[in-house]
């Protein structure tokens, strides 16, 4: 989504798709009906396989896994991150 379309959004020219963690943190944005799920997408690592296996990548994939899991609820926006 292009900042142009959030911003026109917000400036209330009217309604528009855009991700839960986007539309959650504006104050004065509301969710104008339920999550798209055709626009649902699954994010990956990627990376080269013997660089995976070196202690400063793996604690570096292990955090960053970290913080999807303990996000998952508001990335996915079942939970908004105010209210």
């Amino acid at each position: 989504m292009e900042a142009g379309s959030v911003d026109q959004i917000r400036a209330g020219a009217g309604i528009g798709p855009m991700p839960s963690v986007i539309g959650d943190c504006g104050p004065t944005l509301a969710s104008a009906g339920p999550i798209v799920e055709d626009l649902t997408e699954t994010q990956y690592v990627v990376m080269h396989d013997g660089d995976r296996h070196r202690a400063p990548m793996r604690r570096l994939i292990d955090r960053v896994v970290r913080v999807y899991a303990d996000n998952a609820a508001i990335q996915s926006g079942a939970r908004p991150i105010r209210g």
